[in-house]
């Protein structure tokens, strides 16, 4: 088997095709672009239920509406697209997944 051409070390080929490589940054800019309008939508429906900690307040009740009527941890699921969408964005294998993994240990 020969290797592929290319122009970094080591000869490795490029694991994403040169035509598809530009567009990736721009997918991720979208992305970040929808998890902060998610983010900011999942806070915003929380209304006087919001706390930034852990806590259960006298007036607090479920939220069961908007976004949490389908997505049961809609926060959860944001940070988890942006940690997507920033592999997407750097493109670089020790940097782009840092987030994720620091992030969403076992």
């Amino acid at each position: 088997m020969g290797r592929v051409p290319s122009n970094r070390p080591g000869g490795a080929g490029p694991l994403v095709a040169p035509h598809l490589r530009c567009r990736l940054p721009s997918l991720g800019a979208a992305l970040i672009h929808q998890v902060l309008l998610h983010l900011w939508r999942s806070h915003a429906e929380l209304g006087k239920s919001f706390s930034p900690g852990l806590k259960i307040g006298k007036n607090h009740r479920l939220v069961t509406t908007g976004v949490r009527e389908r997505v049961r941890h809609p926060t959860r699921a944001a940070h988890l697209l942006w940690a997507i969408a920033q592999i997407l964005l750097l493109q670089n294998w020790i940097a782009g997944p840092a987030f994720p993994a620091a992030s969403f240990h076992l």
